[in-house]
């Protein structure tokens, strides 16, 4: 007989399982170039499949802004 702890772990791991192919369903594909204004580089088919819409150059100084103004709680 499990005990309360095998049960919540197995609970657990359900619904993280049916998370996690809910958004393998949810992912369209991303653009095969950046859809930055001035930029349009290429984006690899790769980073394509999962969604991707910007470029690695374009995608890192998103993350830097995002990083920025996160630490002063604004966007």
């Amino acid at each position: 007989m499990p005990d309360p702890m095998d049960l919540v772990q197995e609970r657990v791991q359900r619904e993280t399982d049916a998370l996690v192919a809910s958004a393998a369903r949810a992912t369209s594909p991303g653009a095969t170039a950046c859809v930055v204004a001035d930029c349009g580089e290429p984006i690899a088919p790769e980073r394509t499949a999962l969604g991707a819409r910007l470029c690695l150059d374009c995608q890192r100084g998103a993350e830097a802004r995002n990083a920025h103004f996160a630490r002063w709680g604004r966007r």
